[in-house]
């Protein structure tokens, strides 16, 4: 049926008024790959984490994600095992912590004096990369790791924060409600409040070379947060 019209004595029939405007819902990227993790909030039985990952958007980190849930990486790097290290409610949840023993390796070499000298290396470092996208963190449920690489460990959103896209990229998303639901526990986990006091000491260790000032305490879960298994599911 035609739409209704009014009658304007002055001139005739006139226009019906225009439709409100309503804008479109934002469209996510295209999921490339998905993938899965099993996590375990302290003795409680591991829920899934189902994820689709942006391989157009950030291919790089994405590849890296996959080679980390797969255990295909290069001397068997895994997020298996892997812990979470922060709950910032509403802002993120940090998760894919690997263990020093996996993520670090020692070289030696011998100096000009015949001295045996010994390096930590860090294996995250032979993972950077040039992603980069438009993409910003503004809704639950995304997913991304730090931009330029060089990190193993992956954000998690409870909720929009684009304070994250200065130092991250998004590679993906939580593709269904049991996994959403995952996210809201995870960001009610109780975690340790930065303290004023605390956060003067670690400025003071740093700048002496302290080395217990690398291990930020802030925001860290009072709650063990532990990746049972990954794996890379099947298109």
């Amino acid at each position: 049926l035609a739409p209704l019209v009014a009658f304007n004595p002055r001139g005739g029939f006139a226009e019906p008024p225009p439709a409100p405007f309503e804008p479109l819902p934002p469209s996510s990227p295209k999921i490339t790959s998905r993938a899965s993790l099993a996590i375990a909030i302290g003795t409680a039985e591991p829920k899934m984490l189902t994820v689709g990952l942006y391989g157009d958007e950030a291919p790089k980190s994405v590849d890296l994600f996959r080679g980390l849930c797969a255990g295909t990486l290069d001397g068997g790097l895994t997020y298996r095992g892997s812990t979470g290290t922060r709950v910032e409610p509403d802002r993120a949840i940090v998760l894919g912590h690997l263990s020093a023993g996996s993520a670090q390796e020692i070289e030696r070499s011998i100096d000009s004096t015949g001295y045996v000298r010994s390096t930590l290396v860090n294996l995250a470092e032979q993972y950077t990369n040039d992603d980069a996208n438009a993409l910003s963190h503004d809704r639950p449920g995304l997913v991304s790791m730090r931009k330029g690489g060089g990190e193993f460990e992956f954000v998690l959103t409870p909720k929009s924060n684009p304070s994250l896209d200065v130092n991250r990229v998004v590679i993906g998303e939580v593709i269904d409600s049991d996994s959403l639901a995952l996210v809201r526990d995870l960001n009610t986990v109780p975690s340790r409040k930065p303290k004023a006091e605390t956060e003067a000491y670690l400025a003071v260790a740093k700048a002496s070379g302290d080395p217990r000032a690398r291990v930020d305490q802030a925001w860290r879960p009072l709650q063990k947060i532990q990746i049972m298994s990954a794996s890379v599911l099947p298109p």
